[in-house]
């Protein structure tokens, strides 16, 4: 006779009804909460990765102003078939309060000293150190692709890339000078065609010369500088330490810059029938992101466009080239 009694006699509690009705609400409200909150982070993220370009292209500002000049993607001997082998943002670690990594590299010795013990020497362990400004916050894949070929085991890469120049029709008629096209960039390697793709030079960093402020023709707000390849499926990433090199006697890779050839997020379209291009291509990388509608890009005056992937491909090539005298609409 212990129970508690409502004033009509009955138990006080809920109802199986009741209770379903109220587990139904919450239900909804988490569902309308959680996209907010994703979308809430997303901004997050977003915000952080624009700071890392805008960090980007202010250090190459500082480079200019110390040297003259901009670093070139990478110096390569046609001769003797060598090349230097480390990438553009090696050269601005001292403006990015990264210097203590910086004073460890050897720029007289090549990326990977093999002396035969199939090891990197020399600078291995630095290509495993994590430069959260080289990384987009929104990509999870943070390690160099060649790991799948037994190099380059737990190497971190980047995801920001200096801009090479365009591939494509200047107008109707005239294409982009390349320093080397896709044919002229080929060996033939145990009977399969192998291709690094071309090579721009009509944009800001590409081999052996360094550009100055004065060559951008085109104006530093109009030239693209800096650009975003962050998306898991690309399969073209290296350590983030290397720059371009001959591949094998044959091609000339870009690393850590690329050409603007292809529309934005193009390796996001899987029915693609260049998709496997867009994967593997080191030259020219599809530039693309996680963040929902576009790229981050850094102009060469030092401020960051978030550029809609739906962005006229004309309009992306014209900003691509430093001297094109074209009217830039991106």
């Amino acid at each position: 006779m212990n129970r508690i009694l409502n004033r009509t006699g009955r138990k006080s509690g809920f109802t199986l009804v009741e209770l379903l009705v109220v587990i139904a609400i919450i239900g909804i409200l988490i569902g309308l909460l959680l996209p907010a909150v994703q979308a809430a982070r997303e901004a997050a993220r977003r915000m952080k990765c624009s700071n890392n370009v805008k960090q980007i292209v202010l250090a190459f500002h500082s480079f200019h102003d110390t040297y003259g000049e901009l670093p070139p993607e990478c110096k390569l001997d046609a001769s003797k078939r060598t090349s230097e082998g480390y990438g553009i943002l090696t050269k601005v670690l001292p403006y990015m309060e990264q210097g203590s990594i910086y004073t460890q590299i050897d720029f007289k010795k090549d990326y990977k000293e093999d002396e035969g013990d199939g090891d990197y020497d020399g600078t291995e362990g630095l290509a495993k150190v994590r430069v959260p400004a080289f990384l987009c916050p929104s990509c999870s894949n943070e390690e160099s692709s060649m790991k799948q070929y037994g190099q380059e085991l737990e190497c971190i890469t980047a995801h920001y890339y200096g801009i090479s120049g365009a591939v494509g029709k200047k107008n109707e008629s005239t294409e982009y000078h390349l320093a080397r096209t896709k044919e002229d960039n080929s060996i033939s390697f145990y009977g399969q065609e192998m291709s690094g793709g071309p090579c721009a030079d009509n944009g800001v960093f590409f081999e052996n010369k360094g550009v100055k402020f004065g060559d951008i023709t085109d104006g530093l707000s109009n030239t693209l500088g800096i650009g975003e390849i962050a998306h898991k499926d690309y399969e073209g990433y290296f350590a983030w330490i290397r720059g371009g090199y001959y591949f094998m006697g044959g091609p000339v890779i870009y690393v850590s810059s690329k050409n603007v050839e292809w529309e934005l997020n193009a390796i996001k379209d899987q029915n693609d029938e260049n998709h496997d291009q867009y994967k593997t291509f080191y030259s020219t990388g599809s530039f693309s992101s996680h963040h929902p509608g576009g790229v981050m890009f850094g102009m060469m005056d030092g401020s960051v466009r978030f550029v809609n992937d739906t962005v006229d491909k004309k309009a992306l090539l014209r900003a691509a080239s430093r001297k094109g005298h074209e009217p830039n609409t991106l």
